[in-house]
């Protein structure tokens, strides 16, 4: 009857605070929607009893095999709850067959809150892989006499039921998208606790806090989730802030003192007395801030080694760009992303690309159409600059922009002359700078095309396949009858051409979804 008083407190409990935090998740403001909030936690460590182990039985204070399985969900970057569980034994160093040697374990099953240190503390600024999680809840506790097999005698063997409360550190360092490096310290402490963790003499006040026990894990973390990223890594963007915008004052409907258009300013002293304003502005409306384009050149932006982030500075030269780009639809742009020539050329390249590709980004959520704009990794080449202006700036960590004269990457439907947005693998036959008789293909798939940039050429596809191996099978068959020995697989992505490298590595970061549909 004890055990199912203690187990009824714990639960109501846990669903007060389950109750409590799901209306959080209704208040809080959730941040980004794309990107993952599960995540599984595994981690094995040591447990040291620190409390209730008596010395003139000379136990083992420390159990160096603790394992522990947790699953988390996060409402924002900040604030999420967790539910794990875990056990420790307790054993004394005395022979199996002394009066005195004990063994027991210590099972655990708890609720805790979250609080993301690192993105509270803006960790980001500094150590962008790094944050630290705080938690602290509390569970259930079962203390089971581990001498004989403690699973089977589990309704048989002494058993000490009690509550636990507990609280804790987690530093986390990611390595990649889905997998985070993990250490943990929790203090742990029971409530309702009758014996000691060898059942020794009994507590004289069980309701007192007892039985206390320091934790210490290492594990590993993986991120569940269609999206990319997670949302313990999505970093507040600087807001600025604007200057508070005085409101009319309006005290009632009725006119007061010759009120004539009611903003609380009478007509003798309004300089627009027909029309609603604010005070600062002699009773007028305040003027509309309109965007001006100053742009002399295209601008250059530069890059921190092994970085492609975009700093408040390019959000703010992109942001002055798109404006001028906003007044003239007829402006194209490549936009080439180049790397410093360290390490080996695939990561090379990665970079580069990656950093064209955030430029293209921002300018398209500054309202610039992304049909206008070509991302292209150039490596490790020499950037398109004059002399003077590459020997000034000193490094290759760049992004350039070049103006063209059309989208020429745009991939399109032969027959229909629909442009392709989504990720696609197809066949290149060849590249003309004639008009191409697609007909003898017709029988393979859809016939694609797409012009070459800065050059007077016309590539032909054909197929749209959802993967390498399906489009390297249609073309043995294309080889097969004799037609385009030199044809090759290729890929696209948002109307561009890129590696079937960089094509892989898309569709396992983002999923099925955005494959072209054939």
């Amino acid at each position: 009857m004890e055990f199912y008083k203690k187990l009824s407190t714990t639960l109501r409990l846990l669903s007060f605070l389950f109750v409590f935090f799901c209306g959080m998740q209704l208040l809080a403001q959730s941040g980004n929607v794309s990107r993952n909030r599960y995540s599984l936690e595994g981690s094995v460590g040591l447990s040291s009893a620190l409390t209730h182990l008596p010395d003139s039985l000379n136990p083992k204070a420390v159990t160096f095999f603790k394992p522990m399985l947790a699953g988390r969900y996060m409402f924002n970057p900040r604030w999420g709850v967790m539910t794990d569980a875990s056990f420790e034994f307790f054993e004394s160093n005395n022979l199996k067959t002394s009066m005195n040697y004990f063994r027991t374990v210590n099972l655990r099953l708890s609720f805790q809150v979250i609080l993301n240190l690192g993105r509270t503390l803006h960790f980001e600024r500094f150590a962008p892989n790094f944050s630290i999680l705080m938690h602290g809840g509390g569970g259930f506790s079962s203390l089971r006499d581990a001498r004989t097999n403690w699973i089977k005698g589990w309704r048989t063997n002494m058993a000490d039921e009690k509550m636990n409360l507990l609280v804790g550190l987690t530093p986390q360092y990611r390595l990649n998208n889905r997998w985070v490096l993990t250490a943990d310290l929790t203090y742990l402490t029971h409530w309702h606790q009758n014996y000691e963790f060898n059942f020794g003499p009994k507590i004289l006040d069980p309701k007192s806090i007892q039985g206390s026990v320091l934790n210490a894990h290492l594990g590993v973390t993986y991120y569940i989730g269609k999206y990319k990223e997670h949302v313990d890594w999505q970093f507040e963007e600087k807001k600025s802030i604007d200057p508070p915008v005085e409101t009319p004052l309006v005290e009632n409907n009725e006119k007061t003192n010759h009120d004539m258009d009611y903003d609380g300013i009478p007509d003798s002293l309004d300089l627009c007395p027909d029309k609603a304003g604010l005070k600062t502005y002699g009773g007028c409306p305040a003027p509309v801030a309109v965007a001006e384009c100053h742009l002399e050149e295209f601008p250059v932006l530069r890059f921190d080694k092994s970085t492609t982030v975009l700093t408040e500075e390019h959000k703010q030269i992109l942001k002055e760009f798109a404006i001028c780009l906003n007044k003239d639809a007829s402006i194209k742009l490549i936009i080439h992303g180049y790397a410093d020539n360290i390490g080996d050329p695939i990561s090379i390249d990665d970079i580069a690309y990656r950093r064209a590709l955030n430029v293209k980004r921002q300018l398209t959520q500054e309202g610039v159409d992304k049909d206008r704009l070509v991302a292209m990794s150039e490596g490790a080449k020499r950037p398109k600059l004059a002399d003077s202006v590459y020997s000034r700036i000193g490094h290759n960590r760049l992004a350039v922009f070049e103006r063209i004269s059309n989208n020429r990457f745009d991939i399109k439907e032969l027959t229909t002359d629909r442009s392709l947005q989504g990720l696609l693998f197809t066949i290149q036959v060849g590249a003309y700078s004639y008009q191409f008789n697609p007909n003898a293909l017709q029988k393979f798939g859809k016939v694609l095309y797409s012009k070459a940039p800065n050059q007077n050429l016309t590539r032909y596809s054909v197929g749209i396949y959802q993967s390498k191996d399906q489009a390297l099978k249609e073309l043995s068959s294309l080889k097969r009858f004799g037609m385009f020995p030199d044809a090759f697989v290729t890929a696209y992505y948002l109307g561009e051409r890129i590696t079937i490298k960089r094509a892989e590595s898309i569709l396992r970061d983002m999923g099925d979804g955005i494959l072209e549909k054939p």
